[in-house]
Formats: structure tokens, C-alpha cells, sequence
């Protein structure tokens, strides 16, 4: 299985939403964590992209609390 690349933009939605809600901000060295922390989600649902994955946490919003919890622990 390849590694799932998380590109600029869908980094960016990541950071905004993060910012938004627990009001953290990430530099771009978190880049990273934030890839590794939600690759197992992307599996689990089996997406193709974090893209994609931001969308569904735009329609589940359990799935948005567990993102959430995932990057600020």
C-alpha cells in the first residue's frame, strides 16, 4: 500500500478547521502529525485522499470530534 501524501491545500483546510474549533495554530512543521494521525482514518473509510476525508468530516460530525481529538492530544 503507498503512502498517502497530505498536499498544501488540504493542509491548510486542516489547520483552519484546528484553529477554528480548539484554536490551535500549526506551523508548517506539524505537517506531518497531522498526515500521520489520520492515515489510519483514511484507511478505515477507505478514501483515496485527506481531501476526501475533510469532506466527510464536514457531513459526520462524530468523525470531525474524533479528528479533533486525534491532532490535539
Amino acid at each position: 500500500m503507498t503512502a498517502l501524501s497530505l498536499n498544501n491545500r488540504e493542509f491548510q483546510q486542516f489547520r483552519d478547521m484546528i484553529h477554528e474549533i480548539a484554536g490551535i495554530a500549526m506551523s508548517d512543521a506539524k505537517r506531518q502529525l497531522v498526515a500521520g494521525r489520520l492515515s489510519k482514518r483514511l484507511r478505515h473509510f477507505e478514501l483515496s485522499s485527506y481531501g476526501d476525508y475533510f469532506q466527510l468530516l464536514m457531513k459526520d460530525k462524530a468523525e470531525l470530534q474524533t479528528a479533533v481529538d486525534l491532532l490535539t492530544t
